[in-house]
């Protein structure tokens, strides 16, 4: 184990479009840049000898499991939304982004194929994305799980665990695009829910652990 590890409190797993770039940027803001090593797919993992500041939290995209040797000491942080606000989220997002050389192989797939969104929710990396790629261990080794519908009363109950007094945050990043919020008005969308909540079943039943963990939470306080 390397020497930065002794000094880690935090393990934060980012699941895309659940509010983890607010909540990374927030731990940048209590530990410092150089606190939180961010581990996302184009990062360089660092080793003790580059690190000027000890590590405090790890944030990124990465599976719960991959430091679930880490002791219990660590705090482990994840933000969840209904899975199927984040699909639409995602593919929505997909769609407004440019293409260019730094696009991954199946945005870039799903993009220049003009996929609809059941064909789009329908390619097996993106089903039950939540659970396959990020938490793929039992929420009961998390100390903390934040609903992203509930953000704002979530995150005064996690800056009490933090030990953080008056830090505001606000949701950043937010989907303003027009075209996907008529979808998610529309009769279109109200149609095809039924199939998204089939093909998302695994994830489905995450977020309903992750709510009744929220209400045994919140009926302690």
């Amino acid at each position: 184990m390397l020497d930065w590890v002794i000094e880690v409190e935090i393990i934060s797993v980012h699941v895309p479009k659940t509010a983890g770039t607010t909540f990374g940027n927030i731990l940048q803001r209590i530990y410092g840049v150089e606190g939180v090593f961010l581990d996302y797919p184009w990062s360089n993992f660092i080793t003790s000898g580059e690190q000027q500041q000890p590590v405090k939290a790890i944030h990124g995209h990465f599976p719960a499991s991959k430091y679930q040797d880490f002791p219990d000491r660590v705090k482990r942080i994840t933000w969840i939304r209904n899975p199927i606000d984040r699909l639409v989220s995602h593919y929505f997002y997909w769609k407004s982004l440019p293409i260019s050389p730094q696009t991954g192989e199946l945005h870039r797939y799903v993009v220049e194929n003009q996929l609809g969104l059941i064909d789009f929710a329908k390619i097996s990396a993106l089903q039950n994305h939540i659970s396959k790629w990020y938490i793929d261990i039992d929420l009961s080794h998390f100390h903390f799980v934040g609903i992203h519908e509930f953000f704002k009363e979530d995150w005064q109950a996690l800056c009490e665990i933090l030990g953080v007094n008056n830090l505001e945050a606000t949701l950043q990043n937010p989907n303003l695009d027009p075209e996907y919020r008529a979808f998610k008005k529309s009769p279109e969308y109200r149609s095809m829910l039924l199939e998204l909540i089939g093909l998302n079943s695994e994830d489905m039943q995450l977020y309903q652990s992750a709510m009744q963990k929220r209400y045994e939470r919140m009926s302690e306080r």
